[in-house]
């Protein structure tokens, strides 16, 4: 995705500026894919500093934009018992014992 949006330029001509620019971008599309691109474009940075391709790391001063808070994906068991209490089909009931348990 990099090189689709700057071309394939030379790791030397990256700076944070424009990567900077690609996260925003990113981040303007998808969340959690620019969080994804940050977290894979940092590490692989490190890694061609550390066989000096690179002096330093062009990620080392732009910050990530603040991702959302993720919504739990599970209920505890009083909010099941609620959903139960409101439930009158029981096949409902039974599949919703059924998940909650697992």
């Amino acid at each position: 995705m990099l090189i689709e949006f700057l071309g394939d330029v030379p790791l030397a001509s990256l700076d944070n500026r424009v990567l900077e620019k690609f996260i925003t971008v990113t981040y303007g599309r998808t969340h959690s894919g620019a969080g994804l691109y940050y977290r894979t474009l940092k590490a692989s940075f490190s890694k061609a500093v550390d066989w000096k391709y690179l002096n330093e790391n062009p990620l080392k001063k732009v910050k990530m934009p603040k991702l959302p808070k993720a919504i739990p994906l599970f209920i505890n068991s009083s909010e099941l018992m609620k959903i139960l209490e409101h439930t009158d089909n029981e096949n409902l009931r039974d599949i919703f014992n059924l998940d909650f348990s697992r």
